[in-house]
């Protein structure tokens, strides 16, 4: 909860920041979902196993696999969302080219020299 409280009090210091904020606030909640529901199915069979005296001997195995369930899921989560957020909010410069200089074909590739065009604040 520190995480959700931290996330939506960061300042706005750049233009994206406050879209950026609610999509990293986004994501923290379904990683929170995902590992909170497989945790309460686990704990929630275990409360019927122990009240209704039916503790079966797999019951260790189906308590693993909701955990691994919610784990799997919130890593994939978290490679997902972070692939999201930089294609979207920290794009790859672009190389603007004004000519051709020399192009020579090769067998398999070709090479091309290229001038590239500098910027006029450097």
């Amino acid at each position: 909860m520190y995480i959700l409280y931290y996330v939506l009090h960061l300042p706005l210091l750049e233009r994206y920041r406050r879209k950026r904020q609610l999509a990293l606030l986004r994501r923290i909640l379904v990683l929170l979902i995902m590992l909170i529901i497989p945790g309460l199915l686990s704990s929630f069979l275990l409360f019927h196993w122990i009240f209704f005296g039916t503790i079966p001997s797999y019951s260790f195995k189906i308590s693993t696999l909701f955990d691994t369930f919610g784990h799997t899921g919130a890593v994939i989560t978290i490679f997902v969302s972070h692939s999201k957020i930089r294609r979207q909010y920290y794009r790859r410069k672009t190389i603007q080219i004004n000519k051709v200089i020399k192009k020579v074909q090769l067998d398999n590739f070709e090479l091309v020299s290229l001038k590239v065009r500098r910027n006029s604040k450097q």
